[in-house]
């Protein structure tokens, strides 16, 4: 299991009105973590990575600033 860490400055959106701010991240920000996605998706669009690879967990501690991100292995 390995394990990537990095500072960066990650953008919050709004999914739906009466939701919480969750973090929003693209099709490139993924990659850049080697995950690899579907080739149709848009680069720029803010991806639920659980609804594009089963098993892939995000979650986010906002008390010390924390986004973990969880992909399954493919072999």
């Amino acid at each position: 299991m390995g394990s990537a860490i990095n500072h960066r400055n990650i953008e919050f959106k709004k999914v739906a009105k009466d939701t919480p701010v969750v973090p929003c991240l693209i099709a490139q920000d993924y990659q850049n973590y080697v995950v690899n996605l579907p080739d149709d998706l848009t680069m720029t669009q803010c991806y639920a990575l659980s609804q594009q690879i089963s098993g892939a967990k995000l979650s986010y501690d906002a008390a010390i600033q924390l986004i973990d991100l969880g992909v399954p292995q493919v072999f």
